[in-house]
C-alpha cells in the first residue's frame, strides 16, 4: 500500500520532469534555428551603431542579441572578394566553401518584424521568421567598406524598435546566409 501511493506521488513529477524535458529541447531547437538557419564559412556579421561606431558581433550559433538602439548598420565581412553587381542590392562574391572558391551572386535583404527576443523565449510556439514574409522587407542602402566588407543600412536611417530583424544574405536556391538581431522597445 506504501508503494502504490509513492508511486502515486512519484507520477506527476515524472511527467513535470518529461515536459520540462521537452520545453528545454523546444528552446534549444528554437535558438539554434534563429540563430543560424544557413550559412558559408568564415562570413561574419556585425552590428555597427551608427553615433558611436561601436561594433558587436551577431553572427554565430549563440549570438541571439537584444541591441539598445534602432540607429545602426550591418557590417559583413566575407570570406573573400565583393563588389556590386548591376542590380540593385546585388553582389558579386568571389568566396571560399571548404577548400573550393567559386564566384556567387547574391541579393541582400533585411527584414523586420515587432517582436522581442523576450517574446520568442516564451511565446517560440507562436514565432514566424519575418523573412518568410515579403511584406517585411525593409528599404535599405548597400555600401562596399572594402574589397571583402559592405555596410547594409535602413534607407530611413533607423530600423524599427521591439522588433526582430534580420539579415538575409540569398545565394538562390533556397540558400544563403541569416543574422537576425532584436531592437529594445525603447532604444536609447
Amino acid at each position: 500500500m506504501v508503494k502504490a501511493q509513492q508511486a502515486r506521488n512519484l507520477k506527476p513529477l515524472l511527467i513535470g520532469v518529461a515536459i520540462f524535458v521537452v520545453l528545454v529541447a523546444a528552446i534549444l531547437t528554437a535558438m539554434l534555428i534563429l540563430s543560424h538557419r544557413t550559412g558559408s564559412d568564415d562570413t561574419q556579421v556585425f552590428v555597427r551603431r551608427i553615433s558611436s561606431r561601436n561594433q558587436v558581433r551577431v553572427s554565430g550559433l549563440s549570438s541571439l542579441k537584444t541591441i539598445a538602439y534602432t540607429d545602426f548598420a550591418f557590417v559583413v565581412k566575407f570570406n573573400g572578394t565583393v563588389a556590386l553587381a548591376d542590380q540593385e542590392n546585388t553582389l558579386e562574391i568571389h568566396m571560399r566553401s571548404g577548400d573550393v572558391w567559386s564566384d556567387v551572386l547574391a541579393t541582400v535583404q533585411v527584414f523586420a518584424q515587432e517582436g522581442t527576443l523576450r517574446y520568442v523565449y516564451h511565446q517560440f510556439w507562436d514565432f514566424s521568421f519575418p523573412e518568410s514574409n515579403p511584406s517585411n522587407e525593409l528599404s535599405i542602402t548597400v555600401e562596399i567598406l572594402d574589397n571583402a566588407r559592405i555596410l547594409v543600412s535602413s534607407s530611413s536611417g533607423n530600423f524599427p524598435a521591439a522588433s526582430q530583424i534580420v539579415l538575409f544574405l540569398h545565394w538562390g536556391e533556397n540558400t544563403g546566409y541569416v543574422a537576425r538581431v532584436f531592437t529594445a522597445s525603447s532604444p536609447s
